[in-house]
């Protein structure tokens, strides 16, 4: 009665769910911990992100650093408007209702030029389009490509090549339409930012495939892509399409992530198996992501998906040892070498889940490296 007695206090020791039933949520607790200090919150499972296989990137905000700043005014040959300076009060009259980095940096170039601005009336915003207002009885128009074509405004061949030539040096250049007359083109330059080339090669290097994904001119998006290192890319995507480029890399049940900073990518970014919010974005696209990365570091992105793998790894490690030791330690406990003397007592059993506790413990302190 003595030995049976032992041998079922030191089997149910050794198979006590203490070990299996903190492994796994303390990893989960420290992986959580690690990638805030890290500046990324996490809102979804991290595991999918193990598993990616395509990334797209947005350019605008991720890229570049979204702080756009004004190079040149240029008036068309049909314009109607006397001077640069005209021009430029006339685009930040009508984007001074808009909220986004053009009518900032519009915005910005006519404060430093103390130009007076007229009230805007009747603003009308459409995404990824452009904006128009009534500013001093005229009808203005500013946008890029897509407005032009919407109000099938006519544009010179100058005015074509002009732009063209602007694009291939990386300026974005937005359109000024003044009563459906094309009066002028103001260029406007972005940085690309400090690591965004490294962040590219080392997701290259991990075999994931990388594409921009903007709607910016094709001809800027080309030249962002060669300062960084991406090969495939969709430029002028309209934001109603981002969703279905997603849905188009995903074909064949690929793992695809989006990296987007806006209310424009919250589509793309909830659609996506691996959406990530960044420079903590609009208050749209983090609802719509499920990581986000506080901090504007495009390298931050490789490191999120690092900590991924290495949370899933440890939390493998875990599984593994805690099943290992309770199946090492039943058949100890059950007396299986008792023939040869040995015996697993209750006191060396309560040791030993203790320690057990503590290696998982300790394991998952690793992930804080």
């Amino acid at each position: 009665i003595g030995f049976v007695i032992e041998r079922v206090s030191a089997i149910l020791l050794v198979v006590a769910p203490t070990t299996m039933a903190i492994s796994i949520p303390l990893i989960g607790l420290w992986t959580t911990s690690t990638a805030a200090k890290g500046g990324l919150l996490v809102r979804q499972n991290l595991d999918a992100a193990t598993k990616l296989e395509v990334m797209a990137l947005g350019k605008t905000g991720v890229l570049t650093t979204g702080k756009l700043r004004l190079e040149v005014i240029t008036l068309s040959q049909s314009s109607s408007v006397a001077s640069a300076d005209e021009l430029l009060a006339l685009a930040a009259a009508a984007e001074s209702k808009a909220q986004h980095s053009i009518a900032s940096a519009i915005g910005e170039a006519a404060r430093l030029k103390n130009l007076a601005l007229s009230q805007a009336l009747n603003f009308e915003s459409i995404s990824g389009v452009g904006v128009t207002a009534l500013v001093d009885g005229r009808r203005v128009a500013v946008g890029g490509p897509a407005m032009l074509t919407g109000l099938n405004t006519q544009v010179s061949f100058d005015d074509v090549v002009r732009a063209a030539d602007a694009n291939q040096k990386g300026f974005t250049v937005i359109y000024v339409v003044v009563d459906q007359v094309l009066c002028g083109e103001i260029q406007l330059a972005d940085q690309i930012r400090d690591g965004a080339a490294d962040a590219v090669r080392v997701l290259a290097a991990r075999g994931i495939d990388v594409c921009l994904v903007t709607g910016d001119a094709t001809g800027v998006a080309e030249f962002v892509a060669k300062q960084v290192g991406i090969e495939t890319i969709f430029a002028e995507v309209h934001p109603d399409r981002k969703l279905g480029i997603v849905k188009q890399l995903q074909v064949d049940g690929k793992c695809v992530g989006f990296v987007g900073d806006s209310i424009d990518d919250a589509s793309a970014l909830a659609q996506s198996d691996v959406g990530i919010a960044f420079g903590a974005g609009g208050d749209v696209a983090i609802e719509s992501a499920g990581l986000v990365l506080i901090n504007a570091d495009p390298l931050a992105i490789p490191r999120a998906l690092l900590l991924a793998k290495r949370s899933l790894s440890k939390r493998r490690q875990n599984l593994a040892w805690t099943i290992g030791f309770s199946s090492i330690g039943l058949v100890l406990a059950a007396g299986a070498l008792s023939p040869i003397g040995f015996e697993l007592s209750p006191v060396v059993s309560a040791v030993l889940v203790s320690l057990s506790t503590v290696i998982v413990a300790a394991n998952g302190q690793l992930l804080r490296r």
